[in-house]
Parts: structure tokens; C-alpha cells; sequence
């Protein structure tokens, strides 16, 4: 195993995050008998990555019992997780949803396996973030929040976005059942024919429901994103939005259909989505991007008097699977304060301006730093 760690690609030395470092460093040393075989021995690089959320599901599993864990946050998992609060004794439990707690930027203080106001105050103002009853006790759903990026599936949500045309009975149904705002594409993805349909819009508006229109053509792996496919995305969308008669103030999401790490995010993503950027601006978009240190969104907003708003939504998976936690009102007309390119700012204030706008959440992204 030694061996084998030594003669891969995986860094071994600290170039990230000393915390996220020390948390690998103690996956393997607990749970290194059983990440052997399908991992080996996770990178102790300070960088949090698709091998160290796996190395901790893999953790959860064994401390649940189950004979064979697979890492994967299936059903069954999630029906053994334990809701854990103040006093709670199950203390490995309590040291791995510490981890968890860190990956997503709400530092506990420890790793000590103790549930103390420290841990309380995190896991309830991740459950606030993630739209979650925010009692401060871990239970089924804030471990799935917090370990995987569609959170609990079975969530009832507001929104939704659908690869099917909305015909009347489709619409009725969404209705009924709460849903308030629909999401539809604006273009052909390069296999499934999941476009707005001619008269869909008038179906879905009759029924007394919005709609916001995403643009994705394939982008489910790294090899779709770059510079030149950035640029070409952002004339598609804009000639998309404008040949259904999308008003000003509407938002388009830009999906991000897989789970990109943080060094897929510098190498492909960011370049694909500053060029997307530079190339709405050159069509008369003028878009500014708004940033902050950490908790990165990205966003893209028309200037007054522009024709269209943009949000560019990194997602890790399809809008569909956290439209627990979208919840938007449509066509709003949204008032920025002035911001240079690469500006950083508050998320308190930030998160103030798109709630007085009707949006009321957007999916945290686990990325340091957009921009040099």
C-alpha cells in the first residue's frame, strides 16, 4: 500500500489547506483497511477532492455497519445515518460530520469527535444556507447536504427543470404539487431533444407558473469546456433567449453537468466561462462578474438598460437535482451596486441584493479562488 502510494501521481506534502490535510492524514489512519483496495491511500495534499469526499463516505459506511462499502451515497446509507446533536456520544459519527462540516466551509473549530456549540453553531448555519430546518442537530438530511451535491432527493422543492415538453396535464400536475417555477432549455443538447417546445411557453403561463430558461449543450466532462466553446455558448444563449422572447431581467443558467474538482474548475472551467464573459460583452451584453474569497458563485448580470441578465450557475449536478434550494421569482429587475471585474464582495450583502430580487438561493460551489 506504501508502495503503491509512492509510485503514483498523488501529492504527499501539504499544498492546500492545512485542516483539510490533517482530516485525509486521520481517513488514513482509521479507515485505511477498508479505502485500500478501492483508493489506496487518499492524497494528504491539503486540497478537498473527489478522492477525499469518497475516502469519507467510505468512513460513514463502515462506522454504519454496512458489510461491503461501496462510497456511494446510496438509500441505504443515508437510512443508517444518525441524527446527531449537543451531548451526543457516537463520537467517530461526530468526528466524520465534523469533516463533512469543513469540506463545506463551515468550520467546526475541532475534529475531536465532541458535538459542542462549536459543532451546533456550524451545522446550523449550514442548515440555514441549505434551506434545511435549522435546529443545529445533524440528522438524514443535512448528512446528505453535506456529502453530496444533490442533497436529499426526495426534498420537496419549489422549482424544477424538466428535458420534457410542459403540456397542459404536465403543467397542472407541477401546480398542484407546489411547484411554482419551471426550467426549461433554450437549446438541443448534443444527444437528447429537450428544447422549449412552439406554444410551451403560453402552456406554462396559463397554468400560472414562471419558467427560467438553461442553456446546456452536452457540458457533463471536462473535455466540453474551454476558451473557444465559452465563446461560442455565450452567441448560442443570447440568440436562443432572443428567438423565444425571453424579457430583460430574465436569469439564464449555464449548467455544469458533472462533478468538477478544484483543478478542473482552474484549468477548464474558469477559462470557459471568462470567455464566455468577453464574448457577451462584445455582443452588447456589457456582463460584470461578482465575486468572493470564499463561497464562490459566479454571477453575470447585464448593466441598466442592457437586453438580457445572465447568471451563470456552476452547478455540480443538473439544476433538477438541487432545485430544493433554487427558489426564484422571474423578471425581476435586480439593482447592483457599481463593480469592477473581479471585485470582491460580502456574502451577507450579496445574498441582501438577490433576495430583495426574488432569489432567495444559490448552490455553494467548494472553490478558493476565481481569480488571480
Amino acid at each position: 500500500m506504501i508502495f503503491k502510494a509512492l509510485l503514483n501521481m498523488d501529492a504527499f506534502v501539504n499544498i492546500g489547506d492545512p485542516k483539510i490535510r490533517e482530516i485525509q492524514q486521520k481517513l488514513n489512519r482509521d479507515y485505511y483497511r477498508i479505502l485500500f483496495e478501492p483508493l489506496g491511500l487518499i492524497p494528504c495534499d491539503g486540497i478537498y477532492a473527489r478522492s477525499t469526499n469518497k475516502a469519507l463516505i467510505y468512513a460513514l459506511q463502515v462506522e454504519e455497519g454496512i458489510p461491503k462499502p461501496n462510497g456511494s451515497f446510496a438509500p441505504s446509507t443515508t437510512s443508517l445515518c444518525p441524527t446527531l446533536s449537543v451531548g451526543s456520544t457516537q463520537t467517530k459519527f461526530v468526528s466524520l460530520l465534523q469533516y463533512a462540516l469543513y469540506f463545506n466551509e463551515y468550520d467546526p473549530g475541532r475534529f475531536d469527535g465532541v458535538f459542542d456549540q462549536g459543532v451546533k453553531t456550524a451545522v446550523t448555519n449550514f442548515q440555514k444556507f441549505t434551506k434545511l430546518t435549522a435546529n443545529g442537530a445533524a440528522g438524514k438530511q443535512t448528512w446528505a447536504s453535506l456529502l453530496v451535491s444533490t442533497g436529499d432527493k426526495n426534498r420537496k422543492g419549489t422549482a424544477c427543470d424538466c428535458i420534457t415538453t410542459i403540456i397542459p396535464a404536465r403543467a397542472q400536475t407541477l401546480k398542484n404539487n407546489g411547484y411554482t417555477t419551471v426550467g426549461r432549455y433554450i437549446v438541443e443538447t448534443s444527444k437528447l431533444s429537450k428544447k422549449i417546445k412552439e406554444g410551451e411557453l403560453d402552456t406554462i403561463f396559463a397554468a400560472g407558473l414562471s419558467v427560467f430558461p438553461i442553456f446546456q449543450y452536452s457540458a457533463n466532462s471536462l473535455s466540453y469546456f474551454s476558451a473557444t466553446q465559452g465563446a461560442i455558448d455565450a452567441r448560442r444563449a443570447l440568440v436562443a433567449a432572443n428567438n423565444y422572447g425571453f424579457e430583460p431581467g430574465t436569469i439564464i443558467y449555464f449548467a455544469v453537468d458533472y462533478d468538477a474538482v478544484d483543478g478542473e474548475v482552474t484549468s477548464h472551467l474558469l477559462p470557459h466561462f471568462q470567455a464566455l464573459h468577453n464574448k457577451m460583452e462584445g455582443l452588447g451584453g456589457n456582463t460584470a462578474l461578482v465575486f468572493m474569497d470564499q463561497g464562490m458563485y459566479v454571477v453575470t448580470y447585464l448593466k441598466q438598460g442592457m437586453l438580457l441578465l445572465a447568471l451563470l450557475a456552476i452547478c455540480l449536478q443538473e439544476l433538477a437535482e438541487i432545485s430544493g434550494i433554487i427558489l426564484l421569482q422571474i423578471g425581476l429587475s435586480i439593482k447592483f451596486p457599481p463593480l469592477k471585474l473581479g471585485q470582491g464582495m460580502e456574502l451577507s450583502r450579496l445574498t441582501t441584493i438577490f433576495r430583495q430580487a426574488g432569489i432567495w438561493a444559490l448552490k455553494k460551489c467548494q472553490f478558493q479562488h476565481l481569480f488571480p
